[in-house]
């Protein structure tokens, strides 16, 4: 029983005549209990919005979290443990160079474009890139770059575009002069 025997007759007295706050305590725990059976899926603070929705008994959520810890309530939904989504670093076949005999320049050229915001600004981002020797992406942004350094000016996406067309149609030039003469 794990009671001083000094402390007997108050011990009875405290079974036999509950206070108030003991009272509620067990009327709070049945009702706990109540609508753990009707949803027993859903934990303490869930249990205490419905109750107070529905009763509306006000309770914090420390004292509901102390009426399910005494009668061992919890929640059995089903708690699943997070899953990576796979290898970040896996290699894939390049399908699109498989089936295809790329002989010169400008025979495939494929694009990326990304969006971004930068201190409130809206730039998007297209790189291309000649499939025959990388060089749309790396050469032609890199003498579009030294132009507009060498301008000092910024170029809108029009003027960004029409120098890439043109820069394209040079390098077509040079490489059909350059394989005609060979």
């Amino acid at each position: 029983m794990n009671v001083q025997r000094s402390s007997f007759y108050a011990w009875k007295k405290k079974l036999s005549h509950p206070s108030t706050k003991m009272r509620n305590l067990l009327s709070n725990i049945l009702l706990f209990n109540e609508y753990h059976a009707k949803y027993p899926s859903h934990g303490y603070r869930w249990l205490n919005a419905k109750i107070r929705l529905d009763a509306g008994l006000i309770l914090s959520d420390a004292y509901a979290h102390k009426c399910c810890k005494i009668t061992g309530i919890k929640s059995q939904a089903k708690h699943y443990k997070y899953k990576k989504p796979g290898d970040s670093y896996r290699i894939f076949p390049n399908l699109l160079m498989k089936e295809m005999q790329i002989d010169g320049p400008l025979q495939c050229i494929v694009s990326d474009m990304t969006a971004f915001h930068v201190k409130g600004i809206y730039y998007e981002l297209t790189l291309y890139m000649d499939l025959w020797n990388n060089a749309v992406g790396r050469t032609i942004g890199k003498e579009i770059r030294e132009e507009m350094n060498q301008e000092r000016k910024v170029f809108s996406k029009t003027e960004v575009d029409d120098r890439i067309a043109a820069k394209v149609m040079q390098k077509n030039e040079k490489w059909r002069i350059n394989h005609k003469s060979q």
